[in-house]
């Protein structure tokens, strides 16, 4: 069974999952976009300066993502991974969606995000933490583009999760990682 902790950048997202591990929880290892630039050799600004490499950059994203997730769906042992598919999806659709040229595989892309979804049990959607910009060569340092990605990801949780039953999104709204873990351990 994986759960998955989504939300924006700077939500606390690896924070959280570092807490759920030091309690001894099974945490996936998941650093897929750095991962993949480290084994490209290249920068983000590179890919998505490269057009047919950001659509490549997302490809693969989503291969190794679920590729992770293959070995936990299964189980009886609860697993938890970082990013949902609709995270992987709000992000190719803030570089790539402004291109019509891009809008065919958007929207396939989009459909096998959606299937994908179905690999997780339960999504905990992380909220409420003021984001302070942290130049790591991967996140962007703009509020306004986390905001947008923010407000992406939410609706298409929503999206997804309205049309299929495989799983429920969880929205846990607090600056607290002890009250976040606290929340997601329990459930209260």
């Amino acid at each position: 069974m994986i759960i998955t902790v989504s939300g924006a950048q700077g939500q606390g997202k690896s924070t959280v999952l570092s807490a759920l591990a030091e309690r001894g929880h099974l945490i996936v290892p998941n650093k897929t976009a750095r991962g993949i630039l480290a084994d490209w050799s290249t920068t983000l600004e590179q890919v998505y300066s490269d057009k047919p490499l950001a659509v490549k950059f997302h490809e693969t994203i989503l291969e190794r993502h679920a590729q992770m997730c293959k070995q936990y769906k299964e189980s009886s042992d609860v697993a938890f991974i970082e990013r949902s598919y609709a995270d992987i999806f709000s992000y190719a659709l803030a570089v790539l969606g402004p291109f019509n040229t891009y809008s065919a595989w958007l929207n396939d892309f989009y459909f096998r995000c959606a299937r994908q979804q179905s690999d997780f049990s339960a999504v905990i959607y992380l909220t409420g933490r003021d984001y302070i910009p942290e130049e790591d060569g991967v996140r962007s340092t703009n509020i306004h583009f986390t905001e947008a990605v923010d407000s992406s990801i939410k609706k298409y949780l929503k999206k997804i999760s309205d049309t299929t039953s495989t799983h429920r999104v969880f929205e846990v709204s607090s600056d607290s990682t002890e009250r976040r873990v606290e929340h997601i351990v329990t459930g209260k």
